[in-house]
């Protein structure tokens, strides 16, 4: 048997498939969403229509409230990095204090529960 080849992920940190809304605010303009799954380096969201094409790289803020646990929202900012007809992903670079622990006890609940 041939061994397998290395192969490289490109993300630093763990995804969770997490419930929660997501509200993107760039410039006056707004798109809220789902998450569909959330790191501490990004998130993915789900989004009833398609972002423009015109903010992809674009700086943005991006309002994070999950479902489960504390039910605040988390205000962050970040970069848009992927437009999809029905998605978006925004890599984060400013996170509130807190918002590793909490992806910690996310972490830890999922693990849990598999």
């Amino acid at each position: 048997m041939k061994p397998r080849p290395f192969i490289h992920d490109r993300r630093a940190f763990t995804r969770v498939a997490l419930k929660g809304t997501t509200i993107l605010r760039s410039g006056s303009f707004l798109l809220r969403g789902r998450i569909a799954n959330l790191s501490r380096s990004g998130v993915c969201t789900n989004t009833r229509t398609t972002a423009p094409e015109r903010l992809l790289g674009a700086q943005v803020e991006i309002m994070i409230r999950l479902d489960a646990g504390d039910s605040s929202w988390l205000a962050c900012k970040g970069r848009l990095v992927r437009i999809g007809a029905t998605s978006m992903a925004v890599t984060l670079e400013h996170t509130p204090s807190g918002f590793d622990r909490l992806l910690d006890e996310m972490h830890a609940v999922a693990d849990r529960n598999d």
